[in-house]
């Protein structure tokens, strides 16, 4: 019926706002405060950044925040920067809450994929931790491996605002696409960072072994370091998680995967594949430790990898897929109408509770006076 169907859009809009305002508030908080900043841990974006050497990659430190930090300079000429990372963050959560709706086979398995493309611990830890670029290439990452054309051009280019970001989008890109020249786009995003590390030198761009320990993936109350990792949590700094996830609540994202699991033959095979990948950098940094220090003390541009638990966000394209087709699940149960409505609430359900007080503790992103 032409009425349900518009309700049902109507429905949809208005849980994928309420997601992505839950997730982003802090955030537009700057636009009411034009002299104020982001400062939380590593995040620090000025008003009105200088436009520096340092900040196009050049240095005596590694490239670690280019193009991001030379692009907020030469947009903090025009408007307060931190207006345009409110911007960017709000419209990379609005994109993932749009692939969700895209993905989904129905109303309800719409509404679950887009709960997990947009709430999830992965992007809240991140953005406590102040990689809010990361959480924003989290966000975008669902989008990149369903899109094509100019569509997929911009979330490229947005993931790419950071080192590991670019990778992700190379990595994505080179797994969903069969043809190689897909590649030659994220690799020329990539070329901000590349290139300064060249000029300074391969042989310096080494790590320590002791910070592939430091940064390693870490545990979390009832799940354990494989549990929290399979939830897309397990940041190494356990200031930047949440109060739920340390009383109990990351256990749901254990359920959440295994549920989600029942519809992994109905994900394409390169979201699969590029899932495996995520998880399998942790689990090396987990169960070979020596073998990760090695790595990056050894291999010159290997200190993107020491932070291993980051890269589990590979697996969101295929988490939300999952999510969208939970309701083509055959379980041989009775009710099959009846299942196809409980599967796809279960999911929202379970994405929701494992980081239950996303919104509160995100409030300590609000801009500040510096």
């Amino acid at each position: 019926m032409p009425g349900a169907s518009w309700l049902g859009r109507a429905a949809l809009t208005a849980w994928g706002v309420f997601l992505v305002g839950a997730l982003t508030w802090p955030f537009l908080l700057a636009f009411g405060s034009p002299t104020a900043s982001f400062a939380l841990r590593d995040m620090l974006v000025l008003p009105h950044p200088a436009l520096t050497h340092a900040a196009l990659g050049f240095g005596d430190l590694p490239a670690r925040s280019a193009p991001q930090d030379g692009v907020l300079a030469v947009v903090g000429k025009l408007v307060p920067a931190t207006w345009f990372v409110a911007l960017l963050m709000v419209t990379s959560a609005g994109a993932a809450a749009w692939t969700g709706s895209r993905v989904g086979t129905g109303p309800w398995t719409k509404a679950a994929a887009m709960t997990v493309a947009v709430w999830n611990p992965f992007v809240v830890e991140r953005m406590l931790q102040g990689q809010w670029s990361l959480a924003l290439a989290a966000w975008l990452l669902p989008a990149m491996a369903v899109c094509r054309g100019p569509a997929q051009l911009l979330t490229v280019s947005g993931a790419s605002l950071t080192p590991t970001g670019g990778l992700f989008a190379l990595l994505t890109c080179l797994s969903t696409s069969p043809r190689p020249r897909t590649a030659l786009f994220p690799l020329a995003a990539c070329a901000p960072w590349v290139f300064p590390a060249l000029l300074s030198g391969l042989g310096s761009g080494t790590s320590s072994a002791a910070s592939a320990a430091a940064f390693a993936p870490r545990a979390e109350t009832f799940t354990g370091t494989l549990g929290a990792l399979l939830g897309t949590g397990g940041i190494w700094n356990s200031a930047a998680v949440p109060a739920s996830r340390e009383s109990g609540f990351a256990l749901a994202g254990v359920f959440l995967f295994g549920v989600l699991c029942l519809a992994a033959r109905h994900v394409p095979r390169p979201l699969l594949v590029l899932a495996g990948i995520g998880f399998t950098v942790p689990l090396v940094s987990c169960l070979l430790p020596g073998l990760m220090a090695w790595f990056v003390a050894t291999v010159p541009g290997a200190g993107l990898f020491r932070d291993a638990q980051k890269f589990v966000a590979l697996a969101l394209p295929a988490f939300v897929v999952a999510a969208g087709r939970i309701d083509r699940v055959n379980l041989r149960l009775p009710f099959p109408v009846l299942l196809a409505r409980v599967c796809p609430a279960l999911v929202c359900l379970l994405a929701i509770i494992q980081v239950p007080d996303a919104p509160r503790a995100i409030a300590a992103l609000a801009p500040v006076q510096v």
